[in-house]
């Protein structure tokens, strides 16, 4: 069973409602004005607030720019690596098949006319 929880978080309103209840006409909400020191210090703790969580977010960048290029290079590498190692394994391969297409033409002279010196 789920019941609602009404919760006021505005004073202000809470008050309103009990003028309300006192059979007073009331045309509007009250408007509240705060002091200007609240303004300035509630403004000095949104700047604050904001510049330490710049500074946060600028080091995460950093960190994940980093590792970014870390990335970038080592696949560049990778991708050189790669490509030697395939080159080698097909210029062995080609001598490996070099070598035996020669033996087997060899074997065939011998076989098919006798070796003669």
């Amino acid at each position: 069973i789920q019941e609602s929880l009404l919760v006021t978080y505005l004073p202000f309103l809470a008050e309103f409602e009990k003028r309300k209840d006192k059979n007073k006409e009331i045309v509007g909400l009250p408007i509240f004005e705060p002091k200007k020191q609240q303004i300035i210090k509630f403004l000095t703790d949104k700047i604050i607030k904001f510049y330490f969580y710049q500074i946060l977010m600028d080091a995460k960048l950093s960190e994940l720019s980093s590792r970014a290029v870390a990335m970038e290079k080592a696949s560049r590498e990778t991708e050189k690596i790669i490509k030697k190692l395939t080159n080698d394994f097909l210029k062995q391969r080609r001598k490996e098949l070099t070598k035996a297409q020669i033996e087997e033409y060899f074997a065939h002279k011998v076989l098919n006319y006798g070796y003669k010196e």
